[in-house]
């Protein structure tokens, strides 16, 4: 197996690429990204493709394979077509900087990702090799919430932090800005479709949404969202990413779905976020 990682990454990809191999019907995994190209660091996430030649069956049971190794926190699914499911997995006991970014395609695809610059194939194997151990079932099901819907959305953003908190931590001030906009806009469409009455619109605001808002949103909560939008210095952007975030949460705890796995999703992101922006304002202090 080729290993382009060290220290305690490397670890944690090892670990991941051996436990794919049980997945049903898997034939071959590639990375992409910070991996092949050597950039990766403590902040990395992992991006990777799983070909095989049973896609029902890969999807099926990817959670049962990943849960072998650690319990299957968070399944966000980007996307799902006939031959290919891409989504985002985070794994109990690992930071969100290491989230998994995973796709599974059927081998008759796997000329378009093999052939991608920046792809490195971790391990090929052949037919029927993938196949689960003997064992037990994951203990508690993974959060896998439904495509379009608020949660969706709402934990989509959640996750979105880490990439500002990534950007902040490098040092890359202008990616920062971008990322800490971004949720800003996510949050205000989500205030615009509770105050004008309309669903949920996963998408930015045009202007005349922008105006509607406002006409409906009252002076007071106008000026607290706008006061926040002030990205002047790196200090006031992590105060309102900080703002914007206890906004999302909010959002978070009035949506109708009240399962365990939301809840422990959402308190950990809660956590993993308040914690790095702490640490930003400390350095800014110190």
């Amino acid at each position: 197996m080729v290993n382009p990682m060290s220290g305690r990454i490397d670890v944690l990809f090892g670990d991941i690429a051996t436990a794919l191999h049980s997945v049903p019907g898997a034939r071959a995994l590639y990375a992409f990204g910070s991996i092949p190209n050597g950039t990766y660091d403590e902040f990395s996430d992992l991006d990777l493709t799983l070909v095989t030649e049973d896609f029902d069956s890969s999807l099926a049971q990817r959670h049962q394979c990943l849960g072998r190794l650690r319990p299957v926190l968070l399944d966000w699914c980007i996307e799902v077509t006939e031959s290919s499911w891409a989504g985002t997995i985070l794994l109990s006991g690992t930071s969100p900087y290491q989230k998994v970014d995973i796709g599974i395609v059927k081998i008759e695809r796997e000329l378009d990702w093999s052939c991608r610059p920046d792809c490195l194939k971790i391990w090929n194997q052949p037919s029927g090799s993938g196949l689960i151990p003997d064992g037990g079932t994951p203990s508690r099901p993974a959060y896998e919430p439904a495509v379009g819907s608020v949660e969706h959305f709402l934990v989509g953003h959640m996750l979105g932090v880490t990439r500002y908190l990534k950007a902040r931590k490098r040092g890359r001030t202008f990616t920062s800005w971008r990322f800490a906009q971004a949720l800003a806009e996510a949050v205000l469409a989500t205030v615009y479709t509770s105050s004008i009455g309309v669903p949920l619109l996963a998408r930015k605001l045009t202007t005349s949404e922008y105006a509607d808002l406002d006409r409906h949103l009252p002076g007071d909560r106008a000026a607290m969202y706008f006061e926040h939008l002030c990205h002047a210095d790196e200090y006031r952007m992590d105060e309102s990413v900080r703002f914007f975030v206890s906004q999302l949460l909010s959002h978070l705890a009035s949506a109708q779905d009240t399962s365990t796995g939301l809840d422990i999703v959402v308190k950990t992101l809660e956590s993993f976020v308040t914690i790095e922006l702490g640490s930003l304002r400390r350095k800014i202090s110190g």
